[in-house]
């Protein structure tokens, strides 16, 4: 074959080409055109939507409560748990942030209470301290805790609790009182019921919602040893009674030193100082310390040590209950000193 020939042919089929596409856009401008812009009808329309596409249900929604949405989404974080309470503003710059104050029931514990039917107001709560080097104490009505709780005082003392108030320094926020009770005692997981056996032989029921025991104002204890009761008060034990009534005389001139105090100001004699204690002396267990100045013996003043034993030889039968004032490093203190002899 050769090249005219192929010319041939390739023009040959270029213009067969070109007229079936110009036929093609004669029949699209003269028939189908017209077709086209001729409009449909409604019926047509609605057949062919109906034919080619399927007529949804009708819709179904689950609805949810606004509440439940605000409770879910706004007022709980992503994990389901309430936002915590907004911190406290920072103290201003220099100032330190307020400690907040302990109760009182984690100050101490209450062991007993020893409730006065009749003088209420003697009522006294042996106690547990959990701070400071001496555990033990006895607190009163008008009784204050330790240093540095020394803002806290014991308001009233019932059967069941004692209650303790605060006081309050200026631009402190007012404190309520607290109660501390004293704890339910328990044996294989069961509370333990108290009685007290009167002297009479009569059985005192305690309060049933507490153990504690409520002392008759008739039962007398008497210690072998003297006993510090509270703070300055001395319960002088039977077998320290009968050894200073015994052995006075040796344990003055052996135990303790003394002489006359003149006051500096008035050059009077004013009562009797304490030089010098024996440590484990049965002086040095009954409150008095080296430097005090022993003033008055029950309101009776006192300038030797001679006043002081003829005093107390004279009153001895007339009296189980002495007041002491001595000074101390400036102020004066009382110490308070009882005795039940052994026949009461």
């Amino acid at each position: 074959m050769n090249i005219a020939r192929i010319k041939v042919l390739c023009w040959a089929a270029v213009v067969g080409l070109v007229g079936f596409l110009g036929w093609d856009v004669y029949q699209f401008v003269t028939v189908i055109k017209g077709e086209l812009e001729t409009p449909l009808s409604n019926e047509t329309q609605r057949g062919a939507l109906e034919d080619d596409v399927a007529v949804p249900g009708e819709e179904t929604r689950q609805l949810v409560p606004y509440q439940r949405v605000q409770s879910t989404f706004f007022d709980l974080k992503w994990d389901g748990r309430p936002d915590a309470p907004p911190a406290p503003p920072p103290p201003p710059p220099g100032e330190k942030p307020k400690a907040r104050p302990k109760p009182v029931s984690e100050l101490l514990t209450v062991l007993l209470i020893q409730y006065r039917t009749a003088k209420p107001e003697e009522s006294l709560a042996s106690v547990t301290y959990q701070y400071g080097p001496k555990k033990n104490g006895v607190l009163g009505v008008g009784d204050a805790l330790r240093q540095p709780h020394q803002y806290a005082k014991v308001s009233d003392i019932t059967p069941e609790y004692i209650e303790v108030s605060f006081d309050t320094r200026e631009g402190e926020e007012e404190r309520e009182p607290e109660r501390v009770r004293p704890p339910v005692f328990r044996s294989q997981g069961k509370p333990v019921n108290i009685v007290l056996v009167d002297v009479d032989g009569e059985v005192r029921q305690p309060d049933q919602a507490t153990t504690i025991t409520v002392a008759a104002d008739q039962i007398r204890w008497n210690p072998s040893k003297t006993i510090e009761t509270r703070k300055n008060q001395y319960q002088i034990g039977t077998d320290d009674a009968a050894r200073i009534a015994a052995e006075w005389s040796t344990i003055l001139s052996r135990d303790v030193r003394t002489r006359r105090y003149r006051d500096p100001q008035t050059g009077h004699y004013t009562g009797i100082q304490i030089s010098s204690i024996q440590s484990g002396s049965i002086v040095s267990s009954h409150g008095v310390e080296s430097g005090d100045i022993v003033k008055s013996i029950n309101g009776e003043p006192v300038t030797s040590t001679q006043e002081a034993i003829s005093y107390v030889k004279t009153h001895s039968d007339q009296t189980t209950h002495w007041e002491v004032v001595v000074e101390r490093q400036g102020r004066e203190t009382t110490l308070t000193y009882d005795y039940e002899p052994a026949s009461n």
